[in-house]
C-alpha cells in the first residue's frame, strides 16, 4: 500500500467513499445527516480546492483508493492552551470498515509524521456518535472523546 498526497485524479474516488458514508450517517440519524441535493457537487468542489490548499490531504492506494484523510489547521479557542498549533481531521474515510486498522492506520501514521514535522501539538477529529467502529479505531490510536454534539428539531 502507498500513502501519498492526494491529486485531482483521486477526487472521484474520495467523493464516492464520502457519498456512501453519508448514506450510513443518514441511516443513523436522518434529520441531522440528511444530505442536500447539492452534496455531491459541493463535495467535489471542496475536495478540488483542498487538493491544493489542505496541509494534509492524503490517500491510501493499493489497486485503487482505499481511504483518505483530510486535516486542516485550526486555531484553539482563546480560553484554552493545547500547547501549540492544532489540526482538525473532519474527513477520514476508508472504503470498508474492515480496513480501519490497515488503511486508516497507515493514513494516520503518515499524517502524524507530517504534523510532528510542522510542530502540531494536538489533533482533533470528528467521529459520529453512532460510528462505533471508527471511534474504536481512534481510541486504539490514542485519541480520546473530548466533546459531544447533541441536536434536536426546533
Amino acid at each position: 500500500m502507498v500513502v501519498r498526497k492526494a491529486a485531482s485524479g483521486d477526487i472521484a474516488a474520495c467523493v464516492e467513499m464520502l457519498t456512501a458514508y453519508r448514506m450510513r450517517l443518514f441511516a443513523w440519524n436522518s434529520r441531522f445527516w440528511n444530505p442536500s441535493a447539492l452534496a455531491v457537487p459541493m463535495t467535489q468542489a471542496l475536495l478540488a480546492h483542498l487538493v491544493d490548499q489542505a496541509e494534509t490531504f492524503l490517500v491510501a492506494e493499493r489497486d485503487g483508493i482505499d481511504g483518505f484523510l483530510i486535516a486542516t489547521p485550526i486555531a484553539s479557542p482563546p480560553v484554552y492552551d493545547p500547547g501549540g498549533p492544532c489540526v482538525l481531521v473532519d474527513d477520514f474515510c476508508v472504503r470498508d470498515d474492515g480496513l480501519w486498522a490497515e488503511v486508516g492506520g497507515a493514513l494516520l501514521d503518515a499524517a502524524w509524521q507530517g504534523w510532528r514535522r510542522r510542530g502540531v501539538a494536538r489533533v482533533i477529529s470528528v467521529s459520529p456518535e453512532a460510528d462505533l467502529i471508527k471511534t474504536a479505531f481512534y481510541q486504539t490510536r490514542g485519541l480520546a472523546p473530548t466533546s459531544r454534539w447533541l441536536s434536536a428539531d426546533v
